[in-house]
């Protein structure tokens, strides 16, 4: 075997490890994803009146923290899926 085969049988191993890596932090994301929407469920749920000023605030505060979360991870799940586009080309 020559050099040059050795080294593209290395490379190939070594992206499809990474490509591997990348499912799995997909599938965390994924789960985070849930847990986000499950949290939301259950806030949508428990809502307070609009005239319990304070409870209705921190309502409001934590949809939006949640919202945002949502938003980061789904950022974050489309910048690897086209990382695993260019590593599977």
């Amino acid at each position: 075997m020559d050099k040059n085969k050795l080294y593209n049988n290395i490379l190939d191993l070594c992206i499809y490890q990474e490509i591997e890596n990348s499912k799995n932090f997909l599938d965390l994301l994924y789960l985070e994803l849930k847990i986000c929407q499950v949290q939301m469920n259950f806030l949508e749920k428990e809502k307070p009146y609009k005239f319990q000023k304070k409870k209705f605030k921190a309502y409001l505060e934590e949809k939006k923290r949640l919202e945002e979360r949502v938003e980061k991870y789904k950022k974050v799940i489309a910048d690897e899926l086209s990382l695993m586009a260019k590593l599977g080309e």
